[in-house]
């Protein structure tokens, strides 16, 4: 997959873990069992963060140069950055684990 792609299932994957947390508190509140509700969120919540990190750091994306397997890295400036295993190619994103929230909202 390439890198835009796997950027792309990151985001769905933390959004995923987010709205099943919120439907799952919106039923549990309607049930009145709203302490139940809010720790199935909280950990939803977690999971998030959670998988978005494992998803970067153990499923790799293809290498633009070779298409061998680059895995998810980040900078010292914090931004993510793809290396190649195969041809050491270095793949720079610019994107930060801060762009996941403004790609959720970019509605603007």
């Amino acid at each position: 997959m390439s890198i835009k792609m796997h950027h792309f299932l990151r985001v769905m994957l933390n959004a995923i873990f987010l709205i099943s947390g919120m439907v799952i508190l919106a039923i549990m509140l309607f049930t009145d069992r709203a302490i139940i509700g809010f720790v199935i969120c909280l950990i939803c919540f977690v999971m998030s963060g959670f998988s978005g990190h494992m998803f970067t750091k153990k499923v790799p994306a293809a290498c633009p140069q070779c298409r061998g397997r680059s895995y998810g890295k980040k900078s010292s400036e914090d931004k993510l950055y793809f290396e190649c295993i195969k041809c050491g190619h270095i793949e720079k994103t610019g994107w930060s684990d801060s762009d996941l929230t403004s790609d959720l909202s970019a509605d603007d």
